[in-house]
């Protein structure tokens, strides 16, 4: 009987949880329209495009071919480009720091001007740190489909104990 009512519980609810997100946006609020987004599909193809709109169970994508529009349910993942822009900057900064305040002090030393190397091996490294982040961005998954949870499942049944394993969809 047990059995029969937590099935019963689960064919009712399902409908449920799948109506209610068919019409609401797939994506979190954190990704606006303009986004450079990759959609990769439940047959396995990938669609690369700009973000327009989504909503009412369906992502629309704008590329050269034109708007896209793909349904919810046929998303598996949705990934984003994003540019660094933090780290290599600041790695750039130490390094040129690195290099630049032991030359400081040699060119200070030989009677010559130290602040200008300096300044110059600081820009170089900012520089350089920045065009190396900005030219390796990375894809970020932003939307996965929740595939099959398994878990270790214990029961006790009347001084007897089981131990199960069950995967759930």
């Amino acid at each position: 009987m047990r059995c029969f009512v937590s099935c019963l519980a689960l064919a009712l609810g399902m409908p449920v949880a799948a109506s209610a997100q068919a019409g609401g946006p797939l994506l979190s609020p954190a990704t606006s329209p303009g986004d450079r987004i990759t959609v990769t599909t439940v047959d396995g193809a990938q669609v690369t495009g700009r973000l327009l709109r989504d909503g009412a169970g369906t992502l629309v994508l704008g590329s050269n071919d034109g708007e896209q529009p793909i349904p919810h349910a046929e998303i598996n993942r949705v990934t984003r480009f994003h540019n660094r822009f933090l780290f290599g900057p600041l790695i750039g900064l130490g390094a040129g720091l690195a290099v630049g305040v032991p030359a400081k002090q040699r060119f200070d030393n030989e009677a010559a001007d130290g602040n200008t190397v300096l300044a110059w091996s600081v820009g170089l490294g900012l520089a350089v740190g920045a065009l190396i982040d900005l030219v390796n961005g990375s894809d970020r998954t932003i939307y996965a489909r929740p595939g099959p949870v398994s878990r270790l499942q214990f029961q006790t049944a009347r001084g007897s104990a089981e131990v199960g394993w069950a995967v759930v969809w």
